[in-house]
């Protein structure tokens, strides 16, 4: 598939219900799918309605680049791909990777309590490090040629 056929792509279908089960109580959520101009996005919500896991596949308006809103804390690699940290602490991870054109995926992964593999507080590179195995698999799954 092409890039510029990013809008095909269901972002909930990246992930996989075991892969669930590393950071939700309940790994069989129904996701929230929202469809917008410029993104498409699926979040999945625990019983406490917190997100535990929100990807978003979208495209930069006109010719501006793919970039987080945020200023990235560091880079890392993902499945070979150049991506953008920009929240690191207490388990969670937040990541923006550049695809090209504009084109880019973000995720936001907060593990339930029981869940998380880093203590509160923690701001060392712990809380991604330990949600790379599903960050590379959600990049490793994206159709793009």
């Amino acid at each position: 598939m092409a890039l510029q056929d990013w809008r095909q792509v269901d972002p909930c279908s990246l992930v996989t219900p075991g892969q669930l089960a590393t950071i939700a109580d309940d790994p069989q959520i129904t996701p929230a799918v929202t469809h917008t101009a410029d993104s498409n996005k699926c979040e999945f919500k625990s019983a406490s309605t917190t997100i535990v896991l929100g990807l978003t596949l979208g495209q930069a308006p006109g010719n501006l680049p793919a970039m987080p809103l945020m200023k990235p804390r560091r880079m890392l690699s993902v499945a070979g791909k150049e991506a953008n940290l920009v929240v690191e602490t207490s388990g969670s991870c937040v990541v923006t990777v550049p695809l090209g054109e504009g084109v880019w995926l973000s995720l936001n992964i907060d593990p339930d309590a029981d869940k998380e593999k880093v203590e509160a507080g923690d701001e060392s590179a712990a809380s991604c490090d330990a949600q790379m195995p599903l960050m590379a698999s959600v990049v490793g799954e994206l159709p793009f040629d």
